[in-house]
């Protein structure tokens, strides 16, 4: 669920501090390292034994079981019990939309249509699918603005036409730098 929460959380943190404990640089260089052998989801029910071990009480979100245990009878929580759709479009939409469309940096990238984005965002609100997979998208394209204008990213592509874009190079130039950005 890690991934999937990025671009939920970062839109929260522009309101709340929010952290994750797994990306803090000690836990990853900690993590990273042990022996690839050491390297399982076991180190999980070590670290929560020494640190918080009533945690290890929760039901593992993979399993719905005690972790670590891989038999018996699972928990009885649906797997959209945490009704993120709903949260995403009652709470969090309208603020990512801002922020795409606030975001000059973001814009210059010419990369996303943001005709398609408005129309998106409204079919989202008026007629929203069970989950929330386009939600999610929104809200990656919010998080993926913001890093545009931290890290001053600029396109790539000298010729540009509304018709026709080379999206694929653009992103992989966004990744590109992204990862480079976090590989220091």
């Amino acid at each position: 669920m890690r991934r999937m929460l990025n671009s939920c959380m970062a839109i929260v943190n522009k309101k709340t501090p929010l952290y994750q404990i797994f990306p803090a640089p000690e836990i990853y260089s900690f993590v990273w390292g042990l022996s690839p052998d050491l390297r399982d989801d076991n180190i999980y029910k070590i670290i929560l034994e020494n640190r918080a071990p009533q945690l290890l009480e929760i039901p593992w979100a993979r399993t719905g079981l005690i972790y670590p245990y891989t038999e018996g009878v699972p928990d009885s929580f649906k797997k959209d019990h945490h009704n993120y759709g709903e949260m995403i479009r009652k709470f969090l939409l309208d603020d990512a939309l801002r922020d795409i469309k606030n975001n000059k940096a973001f814009l210059n990238l010419e990369t996303f249509n943001m005709s398609s984005i408005n129309r998106l965002t409204r079919l989202c609100k008026r007629k929203p699918l069970k989950g929330y997979f386009y939600e999610e998208k929104l809200l990656w394209l919010s998080a993926l603005s913001s890093l545009v204008e931290k890290f001053d990213i600029k396109g790539t592509l000298t010729q540009r036409s509304s018709k026709k874009r080379d999206f694929q190079q653009e992103m992989i130039m966004i990744m590109e730098y992204m990862a480079k950005s976090y590989i220091r």
